[in-house]
């Protein structure tokens, strides 16, 4: 069955599969072990009468609609309404700082606002930011003021909805969580996401008769489409690290859950509680862990209680998703000891349809992409495919910097450092911005730290850059440890064998979204502060 975009997908699943569960909800798991639920032709008939509520308004296709909603059963209806009618969902993570979040939606200009109670608050604090909408929606049955309630729809679906999107017709807008920048709006077409499930679907050999726990709820959308049963896990989507993990595993032990994904931060704490408690995940058979670097020890770990199961590390980002693919088993099996003797990480051979070229680095717009460099070297990572972002909305400096247009063909800069093998498999080695030049030396932040981060008394590790100038490494350590040790252990490898500062924090800081990509730049103010233990 061919589909043009996800609302197709939903109108098909609710014509042939109407009874079948789309959604489930453990809405009170301190309380009770029961699941709402709601199943596809539910779904769809509910986004019937979202949009017929939108209906009511002058809102037009291409208006932009900012979202701040919780995960809930009603959440897939909402956006399905809003693509129907031909509006953009706007989705911008709120952890990312009061002064990002505002500038935020100022940029984008939003014409309706449809949310929790709290973002009305803010609203009413800085209504400068949420000058231009006309319309607010509130995700609650108390409403004030010029609020409309959706908890209330009055209003009967639409007999004989029509919808009309084309593929290049924008349908989200998400924002970037600014760890290496500030946020940037990246437009989705309607192409992009059906193009999405269609690969997704085919990377993991997705079902109907699979059940997938989505660590971020948009993503959710797309195995829904496939026909996959969807549970809504227990967790603060925005905050992942500070999950209780016992609540996650409920959910997927309860519900033989078969497939899972979310930032590695989800899967650290279940994986050390289900260690602790002696627990294994035997229905559990893909679990795909996205956002940053996947260590050597969290597979490890992860073997551990995933019997029939296998650990898969996706490589992209908001710009573009997914690029490349590898398993747990590839990486333990094949690539663990280049990986920790400064290779790189492996992010597996490129997906069906996307196209990567390695290039010199520079830090400049480029008008055309320049010629690729050899099998083995380090350079810039650009990709071209159905998936890539065509733009920054309202952000045309952005976008030139990060886009290369050559023959209608979009090339998007990601911004990583990294390399092809011989093999044709994909190495990251950091981010660009991460990275520094000292002396004519350029030190790279994933391979230096994968090197240390093999040592067993250190947890984890990050390369900064110091304004004297030099490197240092900042450690999460296991265990004290002590500087001759480090200097006797970097001795064995040419890449760190010159590095002799180091330092002890006792924890890291890292992004609001997935709560593990590491603030290089954080660490390195605390350096020079005398924040952190320098260890002599």
């Amino acid at each position: 069955m061919m589909f043009s975009n996800v609302v197709d997908r939903f109108s098909f699943q609710a014509n042939h599969h109407p009874d079948a569960i789309a959604i489930e909800h453990r809405r009170h798991p301190l309380f009770s072990n029961k699941y709402s639920h709601i199943t596809f032709k539910e779904v769809w008939s509910l986004s019937q009468d979202y949009l017929a509520l939108l209906e009511q308004t002058t809102l037009k296709k291409g208006d932009r609609v900012l979202v701040f909603l919780k995960p809930q059963l009603e959440f897939t209806s909402i956006i399905l309404s809003l693509f129907q009618k031909g509006l953009v969902p706007v989705f911008i993570d709120p952890g990312m700082g009061k002064e990002n979040l505002l500038n935020s939606i100022k940029q984008i200009k939003p014409k309706a606002l449809l949310g929790e109670p709290i973002i009305y608050l803010l609203k009413s604090l800085y209504p400068h930011a949420f000058c231009g909408i006309k319309y607010n929606f509130i995700n609650s049955s108390l409403t004030f003021g010029n609020l409309r309630s959706i908890k209330k729809i009055s209003t009967k679906s639409l007999k004989d909805s029509t919808y009309s999107i084309t593929p290049s017709d924008t349908a989200a807008i998400l924002f970037t969580s600014g760890g290496t920048g500030i946020p940037k709006g990246v437009r989705y077409t309607h192409e992009m996401f059906n193009y999405q499930t269609e690969l997704l679907q085919e990377m993991f050999h997705l079902t109907p008769e699979d059940i997938d726990l989505p660590g971020f709820p948009l993503f959710g959308m797309f195995t829904q489409a496939m026909g996959i049963k969807n549970i809504i896990p227990n967790l603060n989507p925005s905050k992942p690290s500070k999950l209780n993990p016992k609540r996650v595993i409920e959910n997927l032990t309860e519900k033989k859950v078969t497939f899972a994904a979310g930032s590695p931060a989800i899967w650290i704490n279940v994986v050390n509680y289900c260690l602790k408690n002696k627990i294994s995940l035997p229905h559990l058979k893909k679990l795909v862990m996205f956002g940053a670097p996947v260590g050597i020890e969290l597979h490890e770990k992860l073997k551990k209680i995933l019997p029939n199961g296998e650990t898969y590390t996706p490589y992209g980002a908001t710009e573009c998703l997914p690029i490349s693919l590898i398993s747990g088993t590839e990486v333990l099996e094949n690539f663990r000891k280049k990986i920790e003797s400064g290779h790189g990480t492996c992010v597996g051979k490129v997906v069906r349809g996307q196209s990567v070229k390695i290039i010199p680095i520079y830090d400049h717009s480029l008008n055309e992409v320049p010629p690729e460099l050899p099998a083995g070297e380090v350079g810039e990572i650009l990709v071209t495919g159905p998936t890539v972002s065509p733009e920054y909305v309202e952000m045309e400096d952005k976008t030139s910097l990060a886009k290369i247009i050559q023959q209608n063909t979009v090339w998007h800069r990601m911004g990583d450092l990294g390399y092809l093998d011989t093999q044709k498999n994909l190495w990251f080695c950091g981010r660009k911005a991460h990275s520094f030049v000292i002396e004519n030396q350029r030190f790279l932040s994933t391979p230096i730290e994968n090197i240390y981060n093999s040592h067993p008394k250190v947890e984890n590790s990050a390369l900064i850059y110091m304004k004297k100038p030099s490197a240092a490494v900042v450690f999460l350590l296991k265990e004290k440890i002590s500087k001759k040790e480090l200097l006797r252990f970097s001795a064995q490898f040419t890449m760190i064998q010159d590095l002799t500062t180091f330092y002890v924090a006792k924890e890291f800081p890292v992004d609001v979204r997935h709560n593990i990509k590491i603030d290089r730049a954080q660490l390195s103010n605390w350096a020079t502060q005398g924040k952190l233990k320098c260890i002599y």
